[in-house]
């Protein structure tokens, strides 16, 4: 073997050896550059501040405007839905959908919009009930939304749940019934699911306080949702209100 080779094979061996002891150091760097495009953190507080069941004789909580609709609607549940969406980086827009099984209402939060209206290409996209989609044309590392949802919560719909618009590294729900009389009897504990594609997998739930539970999760790819399955105790609610005789 010439000294040439000998001393080539020195310098491929000495790299080799210099990138294995780097190793530890750029795998990490790796990572978090592949991550980069990631949405940091996806945080949602639910607050329901009413909860009723519609049996068609029941009487509304009360009736409200949906302007977008251009109609009154009757309220029989409501919850107020706050997301706040992080990034590492800003990014030039962001889109949010929002739906339910009843009526949905939107305000964009941040970036603050002076007007304060929703804006839609298409007419008809906002006459749609229980969906509504933005897009904020704002450039900005933090997104923050309130929608609410009236009547989202009825029979065969009792659940929340929350959907990865990006690549997301952390996500929490927390939804909070502690508003409502008798939380503790009409709400047990319920059920959270990880739903990747038609995969269910079941994660756990803290119970925060009474009626007050959260959902967590990390690492979770785009069109990822985190779910609360609700069982509401309707019939135990209606024998605990009824008037007792004297």
């Amino acid at each position: 073997m010439s000294s040439e080779t000998v001393g080539l094979l020195g310098v491929v061996i000495g790299a080799v050896g210099t990138f294995i002891t780097t190793l530890p150091v750029l795998i990490p760097w790796f990572k978090d550059w592949r991550r980069a495009e990631w949405q940091e953190f996806k945080y949602v507080y639910v607050k329901v501040v009413h909860l009723t069941q519609n049996t068609g004789d029941t009487l509304p909580v009360y009736r409200t405007h949906i302007d977008r609709l251009k109609r009154d609607v009757d309220v029989y549940d409501e919850c107020h839905l706050f997301k706040l969406n992080l990034f590492r980086w800003p990014r030039p827009t962001f889109t949010c959908t929002d739906r339910s099984s009843g009526f949905v209402d939107l305000q964009i939060l941040h970036p603050w919009n002076e007007e304060g209206k929703l804006v839609f290409a298409d007419v008809g996209a906002a006459m749609i009930p229980g969906m509504v989609t933005q897009t904020v044309q704002r450039k900005s590392s933090t997104f923050f939304t309130r929608s609410i949802y009236y009547n989202g919560l009825q029979h065969g719909n009792e659940n929340l749940a929350m959907k990865m618009e990006h690549n997301t590294a952390e996500a929490r729900m927390i939804v909070d019934f502690s508003s409502i009389p008798d939380c503790d009897l009409l709400v047990p504990m319920p059920v959270a699911v990880e739903r990747v594609g038609e995969t269910e997998t079941q994660v756990s739930v803290r119970k925060l306080a009474p009626g007050i539970f959260s959902v967590a999760a990390k690492d979770l790819k785009k069109e990822t949702v985190l779910r609360m399955d609700y069982s509401f105790a309707w019939d135990a609610l209606k024998r605990l209100r009824v008037p007792q005789p004297a």
